[in-house]
C-alpha cells in the first residue's frame, strides 16, 4: 500500500482499488474520495500501482464549503487570509448560512494548507494584493485585461488572463459535482461530468457508446458499437494494420451481413462478411469473402468474446508450446528451409519485408504423394481459420486446407499449417484439437504439380501487431531432439534479421527476384 500526502491530505491507494482519506473533515472532501476512481489521474506514482488513480482532492476555492463558490464568501474569506486575517475578522459576514465550514478556526487550517494552490500566478508566494486580487476579480467574473491590471506579481509564471482562468479552474468546482472545472466538461450541471462520444450530452443522460469485440481467425477482430441501440461495426485485420476498419451492413437477430473495404500492398482488398453470435454471445462463426487484385477467397472462421491475447517479445522469450511434432520427420523429411530463407515466396509481417518467415518441410521423393506425410497438432487449442489453396477449386472443407489453430496454453500464438488435406469435414473452424491429433496429410500433389514441400508458420501477437517467429522457438526440448540427425542447435534453423538485412533479397510482389547469398536449406539437398 502506497501513499502520496498531496496538500494537507494523504491519499492512498491499495491493491485492490480501494481509496482511503485521512483527516476528512466534510462530507464534500469524502465525497471525492468515493469517486476517485473515475476523476482523471493527474498524481504519477511509481509504475507498478495500476490498479487505482489518483486525482487532486485536496482542495478547491468552495472555502465555506456551502456548494458554492461565490465571490463575497469565498473570495472574501482568501483576500481576508492573505491580509493576516484571523478569528472574526476572518469570517465575519463571509460565510454562507449553507456553510459546512464555519469556525474561524477550520478556515484558517483550510486556508493555511493551501498555500501552494492559492499562488494564483505562480509567483512562488500567496498575496492578497496579486493572488487574492486575481481570485476576487475572477469571481465577479472579469475577464482580459481587467482581471489582470496591476495583479500579476514579480517573476510570475501564469501572465496573462487566459493562463489564471485556466488555473483557476483546476482548482474551482463550480457546480460542486465533485469534478473541479478543468476536468469537468459541464463545469455548470452538477449531475453532468463528461461526454464520451463528444455528442453534446454528458453521459449519465446518454451513456456512452458500448463496444464489443470479437477475436477471430488469424488475429482478426469484429468491433460492435452499440450507441443506445444504434449499431455500428469496425473490422480489423493486423495484417493490413491495427486501425479499425469501418464496415457497413445490418444485423438479423444473430447474423450480421458486412461489407468493408481497404488497401494492401498498394491495392484494393474488399470484405464480405458473413457472421452467426452464438445465442449466448460468446462466440462468432464467420465466412468472409476476399477480394485481392485477381485473387479470390474465403476465409472460415472462428472467435471469441473479448479481445485478441498479447505476449509481449519485447519482454519475454517465444513460449515453447509445442510438445508433439506436427508431422513424423524421422520417417518422411529429409530437408527443411530456414526462418527468414528465399525458398517459396515473400512471406513476413508487418515488421519485417522480403524474406520467408515459415519453415518448408521436404519429404523424400518416395513419400512426396498425396496421403503419406501425416500432420499433426502442434500443441492444444481450436481451429480458428480454414480455407483451401487449391487453385480453382470450390472449397469443400478438406482439400488442401491452409488451417490456423490457436493455443489454448497461450492464445496469442497460432500455428499455421499450410497444405493439409483434411481427414473429413468433421474439422472445422471452432474444432478444439488435442496435442498430437492426426489432422490429415500433406498435400503433395495437386493437378499435375508434384510439390517437394509443405510449410508452417508460428504467429505471436503483440500490442503492436502480429510477430512471425520461427517454429523451431516453439519446440520443447524433447521434441527438438527429432531433429538431431539435422542439428543440435535451434539457431541453425534461423537466419537472423540481422543477417538477412545484411544480405537482402528483392521481391516484386511475394515473388522473389534475387535469392542472396545465404544457403536456404538447413542441409541444401
Amino acid at each position: 500500500r502506497l501513499a502520496q500526502p498531496y496538500g494537507r491530505y494523504l491519499l492512498k491507494c491499495s491493491a485492490n482499488g480501494l481509496i482511503l482519506a485521512d483527516d476528512v473533515q466534510s462530507r464534500k472532501l469524502f465525497m471525492r474520495c468515493i469517486m476517485i476512481r473515475r476523476r482523471i489521474p493527474i498524481l504519477l506514482l511509481t509504475s507498478f500501482l495500476t490498479t487505482c488513480s489518483f486525482v487532486y482532492a485536496g482542495f478547491d476555492l468552495d472555502i465555506d464549503d456551502d456548494g458554492e463558490t461565490g465571490a463575497l464568501t469565498d473570495g472574501l474569506l482568501v483576500i481576508r487570509h492573505l491580509f493576516g486575517f484571523s478569528g472574526d475578522s476572518l469570517t465575519s459576514g463571509a460565510i454562507s448560512g449553507e456553510a459546512e465550514r464555519t469556525s474561524a478556526d477550520d478556515i484558517a487550517a483550510y486556508l493555511n494548507a493551501a498555500d501552494t494552490e492559492l499562488d494564483i500566478d505562480g509567483d512562488g508566494e500567496a498575496k492578497a494584493l496579486t493572488d487574492g486580487l486575481l481570485l476576487i476579480r475572477s469571481l465577479f467574473g472579469f475577464s482580459g485585461d481587467s482581471l489582470i491590471s496591476g495583479a500579476i506579481g514579480d517573476g510570475a509564471e501564469r501572465t496573462t488572463a487566459d493562463e489564471v482562468l485556466a488555473y483557476l479552474n483546476t482548482i474551482k468546482d463550480t457546480d460542486n459535482d465533485t469534478y473541479v472545472d478543468s476536468i469537468d466538461t459541464f463545469p455548470n450541471d452538477s449531475t453532468e461530468w463528461v461526454d464520451t462520444d463528444g455528442d453534446g450530452t454528458g453521459d449519465n443522460a446518454d451513456p456512452p457508446s458500448q463496444t464489443t469485440t470479437y477475436c477471430h481467425g488469424a488475429f482478426h477482430k469484429l468491433l460492435v458499437h452499440n450507441d443506445n441501440g444504434l449499431e455500428t461495426y469496425e473490422v480489423v485485420l493486423p495484417q493490413v494494420g491495427l486501425t479499425p476498419i469501418p464496415a457497413t451492413g445490418s444485423r438479423n437477430g444473430n447474423n450480421l451481413l458486412l461489407q468493408a473495404t481497404t488497401i494492401y500492398n498498394s491495392s484494393d482488398v474488399s470484405l464480405d462478411y458473413d457472421v452467426t453470435i452464438s445465442s449466448d454471445n460468446m462466440t462468432v462463426t464467420a465466412t468472409i469473402d476476399v477480394l485481392y487484385e485477381e485473387l479470390t477467397f474465403r476465409w472460415n472462421e472462428y472467435g471469441t468474446l473479448g479481445d485478441c491475447a498479447v505476449f509481449e517479445l519485447d519482454s519475454q522469450p517465444v513460449p515453447q508450446l509445442v510438445s508433439t511434432d506436427f508431422t513424423d520427420v524421422a520417417n518422411y523429411i529429409e530437408d527443411i528451409s530456414l526462418f527468414r530463407s528465399a525458398y517459396g515466396h515473400d512471406y513476413s509481417d508487418t515488421f519485417e519485408s522480403c524474406r520467408s518467415m515459415k519453415h518448408y518441410f521436404s519429404p523424400v521423393l518416395a513419400e512426396r504423394l498425396n496421403n503419406n506425410v501425416p500432420v499433426f497438432a502442434p500443441f492444444a487449442g481450436t481451429i480458428v481459420q480454414l480455407f483451401t489453396e487449391e487453385e480453382d477449386f470450390v472449397d469443400d472443407g478438406v482439400t488442401n486446407q491452409q488451417t490456423v489453430i490457436r493455443s489454448e496454453t497461450d492464445p496469442a500464438v497460432l500455428a499455421v499449417l499450410f497444405h493439409v488435406d483434411l481427414l473429413s469435414n468433421d474439422l472445422i473452424a471452432g474444432s478444439v484439437v488435442t496435442t498430437g491429433q492426426q489432422l490429415g496429410y500433406a498435400r503433395m500433389v495437386s493437378g499435375d504439380s508434384v510439390h517437394q514441400s509443405f510449410d508452417i508458420a508460428a504467429h505471436v501477437y503483440t500490442t503492436m501487431g502480429i510477430h512471425y517467429v520461427s517454429y523451431f522457438e516453439l519446440l520443447e526440448a524433447d521434441v527438438f531432439t527429432n531433429y538431431s540427425s539435422f542439428s543440435s542447435n535451434r539457431s541453425d534453423f534461423i537466419i537472423t534479421e540481422a543477417e538477412r538485412d545484411a544480405d537482402p533479397l528483392t521481391c516484386d510482389g511475394e515473388t522473389f527476384t534475387s535469392s542472396g547469398s545465404l544457403s536456404s536449406w538447413i542441409l541444401d539437398l
